[in-house]
């Protein structure tokens, strides 16, 4: 684009859908919006070119490239085994050019020709290149088509983030391309079903079905298998497709179909580009809405976790309830207060304390008062005063006894109703009354009775203000009695009015966000032409295109980018033959008969004949390990000669499967099955049941509880569902199986292995053939795959790894390591330097898929490059096909007929095995086992026998000593073995003992550190966008499982670095046992000849189960509650503040985990090593005293003389 005024849309239906998504950029670019402008702005500039976008994506090394390419009839794009881009490709028709966009300094376009060495650097570099764009010139792709070649989904990447950085929004079309051998896997469900969420017109294809073999499954079985996976997961794509590019005349090829619908597309292609591009803007909008309120939700957090807290209309009414139960409490309690003091005044006004006879005492008194009042003639006044006192008295004990009975009494039942205690009543005197009395007041009716009423009404006010105190108090206990219901009530209605009001906020917020959404909706989808919103998205575009890096800063970048790091590769293993082991093991046998039939040295006879033995004799534990569908059962079946295991590009394996040498009791072609306990499936069910709430206390109920419809299955719980689902399929089949063992031949025994619906019910199977590597008295342990789609099967146990005498690990050529892998070998890189041997063998299978030698030495590198950072240094690693490898030992015409179309016409079925790989891997491996494991038993059983001649030597050179110089010999020998046994009594270990707790407390303190190094990488994987979806409330909800994942994730790499700890403390205690052996030999060479030295048995140790487990940190859920949103956690520091405080809390429980762990570790080993050590003493004892009566009977006996000469001249001869 020269200008921005060049740019003239001729169409005028293009032209109104461009103009709409225009005048939304606009809006966009208006309010700043960093993600969602630019990728509408593409959206715009893909309707001016009239581009059509088909994007493939996909696994690396599904195919994508080899498959663009053959569609284009051009080799335009690099295809490797290996990740070879980190960027976006986009190939479009005209021009040949090359464009490579930098971050953050624009973009540089180069004409041809180009370097591809650089190119490939360019597509690699994901660090400082955004994206390149290829013109492929005229004729390879119709006209205004453009084709996007997207990175591989590696299982470690974030699918969300894929979607998004790799321009699917621009795609019109997806093509999602499977490798064959791994259509099923949780990867494959979880990417394609978000692209069927985003709206997109989906096609599947499911490449390579060349490596089909009829005889494992039927084509026609294995698609309705792939249909069938795939609408488990409510997976419904436009179309599967199943295609090959290595043979093009493969019956079930579809790839014609492929470029057939290309021809489809391109006729329907203006429709759905504009289609496209009106729904990727209205998803673009939704996004910014979307980010947006996520804003809005930080910017008034508290408001929007309040709204997220209640429904609306349930608070409203449960506002409006509590309002009117607060009037109703506070009125009642107002009422009660005043009926208290209404009841009490009600006892005084009612108080009848005039009656008749107390009102005549009161006339009597009022009379005595009177002027004219006198008693007696003779000391008149005096009487006279008496009466009036008398009558006082009397009217004063009427009134007192009114009170009692009027008022006391009925105020005692009242203060008790209100459980108060009144401890005095006022008090009334006769000088009350008295001065209640008016002053010249005449004795009439009217005065007694006024005086009688104010009498009552003192009384009534005595009592009033005597009791105020008490009344007060009543009534503040009335209105207590509803306080604390009327506080509850009134802190309810603060918070309602509170959550109503931010009900409000929010609603607004989220009303003015929809209105500007459908505003921008309604721009989006009206008719009309916006010449100035057009011309502001042509500007735009105009400064994109001028923004351009220079030659300088792409050649900057091209020098500086590092070269990839390739480690050395230990292919095979050289075989040069060193002493044939079984001669070896027939000298050793001779030596032990010779010492046997001269009865001399019994210890170290038996110690040769126990050596021969176990060579000649000798078993074998081989533990067979991979990822699902990385060919283990096909290489099995290699390693055995025959197809005895079922091979299938559908999870097979669910259970442990041994293949043995056939025995007395098992003949060969025999297999036993061992189902699983009642309490064992009970255990695996509700595991799975957990996730989804349910629970079974039996299994009848688990099984019912399995049955239930699971409402909003996530792509983590379908294994679970899955499990679940073929435990229900076969229960009623093996439900009376339980508990019980079953004998089938081989032919029956495949339908417990390959059928989950069977295979879930069964414990471990045993099959017992005899082959070449079974003669070789090998077991071969075959497990589940390490990311099989079944749950059950990607719980791969490491109890094999310690005990097995060579471990192989089977990876796919095209699929080197996934994150399934990851911990396994992690856990192989852990233990790996405890071994005596390095017995682990790695095999890349399926490399006959290698285009040349030049594609299979850089997969072997990249390879044994991984295999390092996971602690495995100098594997031996061999490149290999095991399906040919197995087709080369069958002598018959179809497996001719396949070699010969790979590999060519060759003279036998031994040079085609050779051109497998399979024979360099199988010579190392059979060397290993007969030879360098024979080695380490063979190099002990050299000393003992060097020991015993020179042991025959010092007796020899003892009798053949003078009679006086035999005679102090056996003197001082006499003295040695006292000598000797007290100091092997006193000995001390101390010395080891303190070196195995130091060791032990060093080995733990570096697992805290080790673990909390991977700390970062844990979060990442629980913490993730994929998860973290919905509102506000579903991503907190979500995070409350991110945590728990969190934890186990560090709980599990706890218990992993603890068992290899366990392996690192049982080397360093067998090397402390050894050191007290030699010091002990060389204390007890002090007494006798140099010659004696102890027999040491190998020691076996039982590995330590620790029971530490990981507490969960109490302030974790705390520190989530802190959450916000999810644009504030993932575009913001709430993610880097989270991670920083839950190292912390989960740092202190590692060091607690750590710290337990100590003791529990010094306590198991310490009493091994002390059991050893007592043991050994023990034993030394022996040897030492039948050493020393070997010597004195050789100086007392000529015949023993003469029959040790002999004896040693027999074992120098051997």
């Amino acid at each position: 684009m020269k200008n921005a005024k060049d740019t003239v849309i001729q169409d005028p239906h293009y032209k109104e859908v461009a103009s709409a998504v225009a005048s939304v950029y606009t809006k966009l670019e208006e309010q700043s919006y960093p993600t969602e402008a630019p990728a509408v702005l593409e959206l715009y500039e893909k309707l001016v070119q009239q581009e059509f976008a088909i994007a493939f994506c996909g696994h690396f090394s599904a195919g994508k490239s080899t498959m663009i390419n053959e569609i284009m009839g051009e080799n335009i794009l690099p295809s490797s085994p290996i990740p070879t881009s980190a960027n976006v490709v986009k190939l479009r028709s005209g021009e040949s050019f090359i464009s490579v966009k930098i971050k953050d300094k624009g973009h540089v376009r180069l004409a041809p020709p180009v370097n591809l060495d650089d190119v490939k650097k360019w597509a690699k570099n994901g660090d400082d290149v955004e994206s390149i764009e290829i013109g492929v010139g005229e004729g390879l792709l119709p006209p205004n088509v453009a084709v996007f070649d997207t990175p591989g989904i590696d299982s470690t990447d974030d699918a969300h983030k894929v979607a998004t950085e790799s321009a699917l929004h621009m795609a019109d079309v997806v093509f999602y391309v499977m490798d064959y051998n791994h259509v099923l896997s949780q990867l494959n469900f979880s990417f394609v079903r978000l692209l069927k969420e985003q709206g997109k017109k989906l096609y599947l294809i499911v490449n390579q079905i060349d490596k089909h073999n009829e005889e494992e499954i039927s084509f026609a079985q294995f698609q309705e298998n792939v249909i069938a996976g795939f609408r488990s997961w409510d997976i419904e794509p436009e179309e599967i497709f199943f295609t090959t590019i290595k043979e093009p005349t493969h019956k079930g090829n579809q790839l014609a179909d492929i470029k057939t619908l290309f021809q489809k597309f391109y006729l329907e292609k203006d429709e759905w580009i504009k289609e496209n591009a009106l729904k990727e803007t209205e998803l673009m909008i939704q996004k910014t809405v979307q980010a947006s309120l996520a804003h809005e939700e930080e910017t008034h957090a508290e408001a929007f976790v309040i709204a997220e807290s209640y429904d609306a209309a349930e608070l409203q009414q449960n506002f409006e309830a509590n309002q009117k139960q607060l009037t109703k409490l506070t009125s009642e309690s107002e009422e009660k207060s005043k009926e208290a003091a209404k009841t009490f005044k009600e006892i005084l006004d009612t108080a009848i304390l005039m009656p008749f006879q107390t009102r005549e005492a009161a006339t009597h008194y009022i009379e005595s008062l009177q002027a004219g009042f006198k008693v007696g003639f003779l000391f008149s006044q005096k009487k006279t005063e008496q009466a009036r006192n008398e009558r006082l008295q009397v009217f004063y004990e009427s009134v007192l006894e009114n009170i009692k009975t009027q008022i006391s009494w009925h105020l005692k039942d009242y203060f008790h109703a209100y459980q108060q205690t009144v401890q005095s009543e006022p008090e009334l005197t006769p000088d009350h009354l008295r001065s209640l009395v008016q002053s010249g007041a005449s004795l009439s009716g009217n005065y007694v009775l006024q005086y009688c009423n104010d009498v009552t009404a003192a009384i009534q006010k005595m009592y009033t203000a005597h009791y105020r105190n008490e009344i007060q108090a009543i009534q503040q206990v009335v209105k207590a009695e509803n306080e604390n219901e009327i506080t509850a009530l009134k802190e309810m209605i603060l918070k309602e009015e509170q959550a109503l009001d931010a009900l409000q906020r929010v609603r607004s917020i989220r009303d003015r966000w929809n209105a500007i959404q459908e505003e921008w909706l309604v721009t989006l989808y009206e008719r009309h032409v916006n010449e100035q919103a057009l011309q502001h998205a042509n500007e735009a575009l105009f400064a994109i295109e001028t923004n351009v890096a220079t030659l300088e800063d792409l050649s900057q970048m091209t020098a500086s980018a590092s070269p990839e790091a390739v480690e050395g590769v230990v292919e095979e293993q050289p075989l040069t033959e060193k002493q044939d082991v079984e001669q070896e093991a027939t000298t050793l046998q001779k030596a032990s008969s010779v010492l046997a039939d001269a009865q001399l040295l019994p210890t170290i006879a038996e110690a040769l004949q126990q050596a021969s033995s176990r060579i000649t004799q000798r078993s074998f534990t081989v533990s067979l390990f991979g990822a699902f569908s990385a060919g283990k059962s096909s290489f099995a079946n290699a390693l055995i000669g025959e197809k005895l295991l079922p091979v299938s590009p559908n999870p097979t394996t669910a259970t442990i499967n041994r293949i043995l040498p056939p025995t007395a009791e098992h003949q060969h072609g025999t297999a036993l099955i061992t189902f699983k306990e009642e309490q064992a499936l009970l255990i695996e069910l509700n595991q799975s049941l957990a996730p989804f709430g349910l629970k079974g206390e039996t299994l009848d109920e688990a099984i019912r509880a399995a049955q239930q419809k699971k409402e909003k299955v996530t792509d983590a719980l379908r294994p679970h569902l899955q499990f679940l689902s073929a435990v229900v399929a076969g229960y009623t089949e093996n439900k009376e199986k339980l508990g019980t063992t079953m004998v089938v031949s081989v032919a029956d025994f495949q339908a417990f292995v390959a059928q989950e619906e069977k295979a879930c019910f069964t414990e471990s199977i045993a099959v017992y053939y005899d082959c070449a590597l079974t003669r070789m008295g090998v077991t071969l342990v075959d497990t589940p795959g390490a990311d099989s789609i079944n749950a059950r099967h990607t719980n791969v146990a490491f109890e094999f790894i310690k005990n097995s005498d060579a471990i192989l690990y089977v990876t796919y050529y095209n699929h080197a390591f996934s994150a399934a892998d990851r911990e396994f070998l992690i856990q192989l890189g852990r233990v790996k330097d405890t071994f005596e041997l390095d017995k682990m063998f790695f095999m890349i299978n399926a490399a006959d898929l290698a285009q040349d030698e030049a594609e299979l030495e850089e997969v072997t590198s990249h390879v044994a490059s991984n295999l390092q950072q996971f602690g495995i240094r100098n594997p031996k690693l061999f490149p290999l096909s095991s399906y040919y490898a197995l087709l080369a030992q069958q002598n018959n015409e179809e497996a001719h007929r396949k070699l010969t179309a790979l590999y060519g016409e060759e003279e036998n079925e031994a040079t085609y095995l050779q051109k497998t790989g399979f024979p360099s891997f199988y010579d190392s491996f059979t060397h290993f086992l007969r030879h360098d494991l024979a080695q380490v038993l063979l190099a002990s059983a050299h000393k003992q026998l060097t020991q015993a001649k020179s042991t025959l030597g010092q007796f020899i050179a003892q009798a053949e000593k003078s009679e006086e110089e035999r005679e102090q010999e056996k003197a001082r020998l006499q003295g040695a073995l006292q000598e000797g046994i007290r100091c092997l009594h006193a000995y001390s270990e101390e010395k080891q003992s303190e070196l195995l707790t130091k060791e032990i407390s060093e080995l733990l303190f570096y697992v805290r550190q080790r673990v909390m190094l991977r700390f970062t990488e844990f979060f990442n994987e629980a913490f993730n966008s994929s998860v973290i979806t919905g509102g506000v409330r579903e991503q907190k909800a979500a995070l409350a499982s991110c945590l728990q994942e969190l934890h186990q994730m560090i709980e599990f790499d706890l218990q992993q670095e603890s068992r290899a700890t366990a392996l690192r403390v049982e080397k360093q205690l067998l090397s402390l046992v050894t050191a007290f052996n030699e010091e002990l030999d060389e204390v007890l060479q002090g007494y006798v000849a140099p010659a004696f030295i102890s027999q040491v048995e190998q020691l076996s140790i039982d590995t330590l189960q620790s029971t530490v487990s990981l507490s969960f940190p109490a302030q974790a859920p705390h520190i989530v509650k802190d959450f916000k949103n999810a644009n504030h956690f993932f575009e913001q520091n709430g993610k880097k503040d989270m991670m920083e405080r839950l190292y912390e809390q989960l740092d202190q429980e590692v060091a607690v985990f750590v710290e337990q762990s100590i003791p529990v570790f010094e306590h198991y080993y310490q009493a091994i090593f002390e059991n050893v050590i007592e043991s050994q003493k023990q034993e030394r004892e022996k040897e030492y005293v039948r050493y020393i009566q070997n010597s004195i009977e050789a100086m007392d006996s000529p015949e023993q003389k003469e029959k040790m000469k002999l004896a040693l001249s027999s074992l120098q001869a051997l």
